[in-house]
């Protein structure tokens, strides 16, 4: 009975900092007795995220979008749309929107896009009276300001994330960055032919379904000998081989493009449009970038040392328990033990052009064993 009790999934940090997230808000605006509570529940649970760090690089996120929204609300209120006739007045909502979730785009502000949207709906759509449109424009964006303050408070004081889910963050230097992701905590996907642990997806707030992405890393295990890799129309795709036997077809307009028979640790590299047949059962990494990037993958054998720079995003998977990494940048050094299956991002895309070494090493392996795999992706 005990055992089936543990099986039953309960609720977690996140979810009841969320509940009290929500029941701040609806205090606080309860005593203050200000309007705008809706704005700030919304924000709030919008911005709760799993660790403190992500939450304030969201919210920061998102009160840029909750600013734009506000003054695009305002400037479309300012035009009157509301009195014309009701089709024209929906065409200008639909250029609105569009342009909105444009702009958030182009100042890579994704995460903003569904909270500024809704500010400036919610200004247009509310704006009868011009006289306060202002002031009510203000206290809605205010109100989100609010509830994304609530939200990383809360999340900062209420069971902080523990060292074993992100060890070692901001380290070294202000442009240094590395993150430890315990191979227990990957968010994991069983799909139809396969079983997915994904690695790392950036931006961090997209969703692959959405194919939204810059960059995402998968580790697939196959569970049927045959399947098909999914599309990514505008992406190319790299995959290893880590375990198994895996032959690869590749198909575009009723011709194949190239086949192979992958060798352990080998990579290989196509268009993310093809039609790809796989088959065999084994263990792969897949990488999946936009057509804009470039990225490799390359097996890395202990014991090895080799010199990074901070204007791309490095990472490894880890191959072997216990291995050992050493952090080098500036005059200090840093070190980790990190095992199977553990994931760290050592550098994010940046423009700092500090450069660090990282250097692996292990007790009991034969030397010219592969403990790792190095993944790296780069503007071109």
């Amino acid at each position: 009975m005990r055992e089936r009790l543990k099986k039953i999934p309960h609720p977690g940090w996140r979810n009841i900092k969320t509940a009290l997230s929500v029941v701040l808000c609806l205090l606080l605006y309860h005593v203050t007795g200000q309007d705008g509570v809706l704005m700030a529940l919304i924000a709030a649970i919008l911005c709760m995220q799993d660790s403190v760090d992500k939450s304030l690089r969201l919210g920061i996120d998102r009160m840029k979008g909750t600013a734009l929204g506000g003054l695009i609300g305002v400037g479309i209120s300012l035009l009157e749309l509301t009195a014309l006739p009701y089709v024209l007045f929906l065409l200008c909502i639909f250029v609105a929107v569009v342009l909105f979730i444009f702009l958030c785009n182009l100042i890579r502000s994704r995460s903003s896009i569904v909270i500024g949207c809704f500010v400036f709906l919610t200004i247009v759509l509310e704006s009868g009276d011009l006289d306060n449109l202002y002031l009510g424009a203000i206290n809605r964006t205010l109100s989100t300001f609010i509830g994304i303050g609530i939200a990383l408070v809360v999340n900062r004081l209420i069971f902080r994330p523990t060292p074993e889910r992100f060890r070692g963050k901001n380290t070294v230097n202000p442009v240094f960055h590395y993150e430890i992701h315990g191979a227990k905590h990957l968010r994991r996907l069983k799909m139809k032919a396969n079983e997915v642990a994904e690695l790392y997806i950036y931006p961090e707030d997209t969703v692959w379904e959405d194919k939204d992405f810059d960059l995402r890393l998968t580790r697939n295990v196959s569970r049927i000998p045959d399947y098909t890799l999914t599309r990514f129309p505008g992406y190319k795709r790299l995959v290893m081989l880590l375990d198994g036997e895996m032959y690869l077809r590749h198909d575009y307009e009723d011709r194949c493009q190239h086949e192979v028979d992958l060798a352990q640790y080998e990579v290989d590299c196509f268009k993310g449009e093809w039609d790809t047949a796989c088959r065999g059962l084994e263990t792969d990494l897949s990488l999946v970038v936009k057509d804009h990037l470039s990225a490799a993958m390359t097996p890395i054998s202990v014991p090895d040392i080799f010199t990074m720079k901070n204007d791309r995003m490095e990472s490894l998977y880890i191959l072997e328990d216990d291995l050992k990494l050493c952090f080098k940048s500036e005059g200090k050094e840093y070190r980790e033990t990190v095992s199977k299956g553990d994931f760290v991002i050592v550098s994010w895309f940046a423009n700092g052009q500090t450069s660090y070494t990282l250097s692996l090493s292990h007790s009991s392996l034969e030397p010219g064993t592969v403990a790792a795999v190095r993944i790296s992706s780069w503007q071109d």
